[in-house]
């Protein structure tokens, strides 16, 4: 994971205020990143293969459920 100070290499906004959401039953099985950056869409996955998560596993949400996170979240 990049750190604070670097930029995101999907989206150039700085990458410490992306915003990364657990989406399974633990955080320890994955989720989503999204840029906080309002209108960006800078979207990833992530995951904990050190403690279990795999990437094949993670639970993605559709199209309307992500836009839906970006227009409460995004500032």
């Amino acid at each position: 994971m990049p750190s604070e100070e670097e930029e995101c290499e999907r989206c150039s906004h700085p990458f410490d205020p992306h915003l990364v959401i657990a989406t399974g039953e633990t955080p320890f099985d994955g989720g989503i990143i999204i840029c906080n950056v309002k209108g960006c869409q800078c979207y990833g996955t992530w995951d904990v293969p050190q403690l279990g998560g795999r990437r094949e596993d993670i639970d993605e949400p559709d199209r309307a459920e992500l836009e839906e996170m970006r227009e409460r979240m995004q500032t």
